[in-house]
């Protein structure tokens, strides 16, 4: 390895290594975030503790959305399994036709919590989301979203098997 190769080297790392401290110095006196990393106009999240503390299904609903009328409809789909063991971990999909999705719920009927998952997002069109949860009880598995303001809906009964 030729000198000029490793000056340039040590050079980029100190380099680097000065940033970084800076960084961190600025984070400790001043308690201010890096603007470069985080910018303030960046939205974060904020966890909707009534929401999912709710017991039931309604309750949930009209605290997330401020709207009880939700419409059943053919253009949610979801893919789960529909008998499984009990305390078992399962996969739920939901793929969605409507226009300008902007947000999903997934509640499970008889759980301690209902709402077991929530998501957000731009107007979008239609795709495919998928999460893993937990279901201890048979119940139905319904899955809400919001487009164009209203409330669409749909249902799928898992059936939970006891492992004795």
């Amino acid at each position: 390895m030729s000198m000029n190769r490793r000056i340039l080297l040590k050079s980029a790392l100190f380099s680097l290594a000065i940033a970084i401290g800076i960084i961190f110095w600025q984070w400790f006196l001043f308690g201010t975030r890096i603007e470069l990393l985080i910018p303030e106009e960046a939205e974060l999240a904020v966890w909707p503790e009534p929401t999912f503390s709710s017991l039931e299904n309604e309750k949930s609903i009209t605290t997330l959305f401020a709207q009880t009328q939700v419409l059943e409809t053919k253009a949610i789909k979801i893919t789960a399994p529909a008998i499984i063991k009990q305390g078992s971990k399962i996969e739920v999909g939901v793929k969605i036709d409507l226009p300008k999705v902007e947000s999903i719920s997934i509640l499970v009927e008889k759980n301690e919590s209902p709402l077991v998952a929530h998501y957000t997002f731009p107007q979008q069109s239609t795709f495919f989301i998928s999460t893993h949860i937990k279901i201890e009880k048979t119940s139905e598995v319904i899955v809400v979203v919001r487009s164009l303001g209203k409330l669409y809906s749909a249902k799928h009964k898992i059936s939970v098997e006891n492992n004795r």
